[in-house]
């Protein structure tokens, strides 16, 4: 099953949209070029680590507060 998932999401990755405007805020003119010009599966993944990244400085703010 793990496999035929990641084969699913290589093939046809799903990019949330709204979360791919969220982090291109964050980037500079030239690294928004770099990223549109990703493939599919790039900007994918490269969500998925901005993804975990947010999470974890989340965590370290809520930790600061504590």
């Amino acid at each position: 099953m793990y496999i035929i998932r990641k084969a699913m999401e290589y093939f046809k990755p799903k990019i949330n949209r709204a979360y791919m405007n969220e982090a291109l805020k964050r980037l500079s003119e030239n690294e928004k070029k770099i990223f549109l010009e990703m493939s599919d599966y790039d900007k994918f993944h490269s969500l998925e680590v901005y993804k975990k990244s947010e999470k974890k400085t989340d965590l370290k703010k809520m930790m600061r507060s504590i």
